[in-house]
């Protein structure tokens, strides 16, 4: 596998990675050099394959991506990226860009579309953006799945208590409600704040919000549409 290494970049990031997929020799040297030079460290691929194959779901970074490649076109790589559970953020290159394609990109996750021929101070500032949107995805995607672990230990009892709670109901016409003492509500509603690791009814609708309403920051999980390159 073709690949080029070089020293940690210059972004707040010690354990971001950059990749660089590009088909044409050159042009992947010149991009990974010119990154290199920017004190990034680039690692580059001739094959989209090589990089899916390199890459974990834990990583944070970017992907400098060309549009047209023989094997597998900028769109597919990305979706590949999605199905494998990747926050990398794509940054695609491409002098052939129609407006579906550059739309879908954007739409699916892409922090930036530049286009040939691109300067490599540009590209070098995006990637540091690209960078900078994968680390926030990454600790918002930490904090939506730390916020569902927490709903999971709850019981549906439990969760009928709070909910009732969080509609500002007194623990009497709860109990009513579901035919329970007010005392058997008052065990429930602190084992479930205990569970979840909260003190309030307010907390306990904040923690199911981030886990049933994942923040707009996170890539749609649904199946992207099919457009012609």
């Amino acid at each position: 596998m073709n690949t080029l290494e070089a020293q940690t970049g210059p972004t707040d990031a010690s354990e971001s990675v950059v990749y660089v997929v590009d088909d044409d020799p050159l042009v992947l040297s010149a991009i990974t050099e010119s990154l290199r030079l920017h004190g990034y460290a680039p690692r580059g691929f001739a094959k989209p394959s090589e990089l899916l194959a390199r890459v974990s779901p834990s990583e944070l970074g970017c992907v400098v991506s060309d549009l047209r490649m023989p094997t597998m076109d900028g769109v597919q790589l990305q979706r590949e990226l999605k199905i494998l559970g990747s926050d990398l953020s794509l940054i695609v290159l491409t002098a052939y860009a129609t407006v579906p394609v550059a739309v879908r990109l954007m739409k699916d996750g892409a922090v930036s579309l530049l286009e040939k021929p691109f300067d490599m101070g540009e590209l070098a500032v995006e990637v540091g953006k690209a960078i900078r949107r994968s680390q926030q995805v990454g600790v918002e995607r930490k904090r939506v799945n730390d916020a569902r672990k927490r709903m999971a230990k709850l019981t549906s009892e439990e969760l009928a208590v709070l909910d009732c709670a969080a509609q500002g109901k007194p623990n009497k016409m709860i109990g009513q409600e579901l035919s329970l003492s007010s005392r058997t509500v008052d065990r429930r509603r602190h084992s479930a704040l205990s569970k979840l690791a909260v003190e309030s009814v307010s907390e306990f609708v904040a923690v199911r919000a981030r886990a049933e309403y994942p923040s707009q920051m996170l890539p749609d999980e649904r199946e992207s549409s099919e457009y012609d390159i």
